[in-house]
């Protein structure tokens, strides 16, 4: 199924968080950026949220199996021992804000690149967000059990292909390089457990990267 996400809330506080301005003082000039760029962004967001449903099959020893669809990961079988179900979603804000990044970059306006990037990162922050909560309408009184992103731990990257693979009818505009880059560059797949016990970590808290 497609989601319709259009109307995409900007925090500016988690803006300064991406920048490293969390803890501390932010310039009068960063601040008035910060804001110039959140309301020049939403001509930018050219959203696609895709959202499909699967039942696990199996899992055995590092193999986790629905659809037609084999995961190899010790990491996501572990994650997903106690789900029943899976959700992978798919989401982008498309090729609009990246061009403008550049047109950024290759000027004089370096500050504004580093902060219209970090309005991307927190765009789709905001479009997992509200995945999430369709996903909870959808499963009450289950939960989601697990949120697994393709790079973690064992979790190989290239395994973006086959997430992307669920959606080969519905998407005609995200591709994936060789290199298992995808494109447009703000654009990411993620797989939900569904399952009695809610999780315990963030988002945040499973990236092995962290940001702030």
């Amino acid at each position: 199924m497609r989601l319709d996400i259009k109307d995409i809330i900007i925090d500016r506080d988690e803006v300064l968080k991406f920048l490293g301005y969390g803890k501390r003082k932010q310039p009068p000039i960063i601040l008035k950026k910060i804001d110039e760029e959140i309301e020049k962004s939403k001509e930018l967001f050219d959203t696609q949220v895709f959202l499909k449903h699967f039942k696990i099959e199996k899992i055995k020893d590092v193999e986790v199996s629905f659809g037609d669809f084999n995961i190899k990961s010790n990491y996501v079988a572990r994650e997903l021992e106690n789900s029943s179900s899976v959700y992978i979603a798919l989401y982008s804000i498309g090729d609009y804000i990246e061009d403008r990044i550049n047109e950024y970059s290759s000027s004089t306006e370096m500050i504004r690149a580093m902060i219209l990037d970090k309005i991307g990162v927190v765009a789709l922050d905001y479009i997992n967000h509200k995945i999430k909560e369709e996903i909870n309408k959808k499963i009450n009184p289950m939960n989601i059990s697990a949120q697994l992103y393709p790079s973690q731990k064992d979790f190989h990257i290239s395994n973006q292909v086959i997430l992307l693979n669920a959606f080969r009818e519905e998407n005609t505009t995200i591709t994936i390089s060789k290199h298992f880059q995808m494109y447009p560059i703000k654009t990411v797949v993620v797989l939900f457990g569904v399952g009695k016990d809610k999780d315990k970590y963030s988002m945040c808290d499973r990236c092995e990267n962290k940001c702030y």
